[in-house]
């Protein structure tokens, strides 16, 4: 992943969002692909458009974003496939996309920084409401600093996100897939090291 694991993931999201964002044809299709995939995986939501992963209420807006991501990752990846297969010429910037998006990497990251930006959503939803008083506040930062310190002495696969994609990869061979979505197994724990290697530096960059 070029640059850090978080700026890959921002500059990932964005794009996603904009292929569709601009193209009407795309997102209809996008669409019915859902329809026919949602009764193959379970599906978090119902909501499929990629989110747009910037604005005023950053941290909220970036994890939206990369939940619906984790969420649609089959659709998404079986979607570009499609439109790269079928469509070739033209489209050799999705192509380019899709090889360091359909990853293991890519996937175990997101998990990650998910769960990393949990705790300062809640508490950017707190100081969001009105007639905010002192003691609700310092109470806030209190209870989101807790639960920060709590991810730091978990195992990365134990994180709440991390451990709910893990339980629905599936495993058949030297081979892994997830959605759907066939990803390599040596670079699935790879990129499960590399997170627990550099955990510390990464949710002091985010």
């Amino acid at each position: 992943m070029d640059g850090t694991p978080f700026k890959t993931i921002d500059h990932m999201l964005m794009k996603l969002y904009y292929i569709y964002h601009k193209s009407p044809k795309k997102l209809a299709e996008l669409k019915s692909l859902c329809e026919i995939m949602k009764d193959m995986f379970e599906f978090d939501t119902g909501s499929v458009k990629p989110k747009k992963a910037c604005g005023t209420r950053w941290v909220s807006f970036k994890l939206a974003a990369m939940q619906l991501f984790l969420d649609k990752f089959g659709v998404y990846m079986s979607h570009l496939e499609t439109l790269v297969a079928e469509r070739s010429k033209g489209y050799e910037e999705i192509s380019g996309y899709l090889r360091k998006w359909k990853t293991p990497h890519m996937l175990m990251y997101v998990a990650f920084f998910t769960d990393v930006l949990t705790p300062p959503a809640i508490l950017c939803k707190v100081f969001q409401k009105e007639g905010i008083d002192i003691v609700t506040a310092t109470s806030a930062i209190e209870k989101s600093q807790k639960k920060l310190q709590s991810l730091t002495e978990k195992d990365v696969k134990c994180l709440p996100t991390v451990e709910s994609v893990i339980r629905k990869v599936e495993h058949n061979g030297d081979k892994i897939s997830y959605q759907g979505i066939e990803l390599s197994s040596a670079n699935y724990d790879t990129a499960l090291a590399s997170i627990n290697s550099k955990k510390w530096h990464s949710r002091g960059s985010v």
